[in-house]
């Protein structure tokens, strides 16, 4: 069906439900953390929640997108999503990865992590990101037609 059925993080094998109502994810870990990930229309990621069950606390991480843009993956198969859920630590370097794997460009990320955070881009003339600027950094962008 296409959908991720399991990950493997640090040889532990973390079953995930794809809830297909609701477009989004959930993953329980052994120890009982659990991450649910939600998608909108372009399987981007929208919400992130992270529950550490050692600490019993939650996290939630919002993104809104450029719609009328492209983002770095436009063009490409739907490997945002996996590669990012394959990623051991990923409740620490998910938005990093965000940046740089979305269809369409981050507008704003929100979370418990950095807070508020607003990228500005600059666009070539078929609307695909040369140019990002955030308090990640500054990085420039090339694509190769293959």
């Amino acid at each position: 069906n296409g959908r991720i059925s399991s990950i493997s993080v640090d040889d532990e094998i973390i079953q995930v439900i794809y809830n297909e109502a609701n477009d989004y994810y959930i993953a329980h870990q052994e120890n009982a953390d659990e991450t649910i990930v939600y998608l909108n229309q372009y399987e981007d990621i929208d919400k992130v929640t992270f529950y550490d069950a050692i600490n019993d606390e939650s996290s939630e991480n919002i993104l809104l997108y450029d719609e009328t843009k492209n983002g770095p993956v436009t063009n490409s198969n739907n490997i945002n999503l996996p590669l990012i859920l394959a990623i051991s630590n990923f409740q620490d370097y998910f938005t990093v990865f965000l940046i740089f794997m979305s269809y369409k460009p981050i507008v704003t990320y929100s979370g418990d992590d950095f807070g508020l955070i607003t990228f500005e881009y600059e666009y070539d003339e078929h609307g695909f990101i040369t140019k990002s600027i955030s308090l990640f950094g500054e990085f420039e962008y090339n694509y190769t037609q293959l």
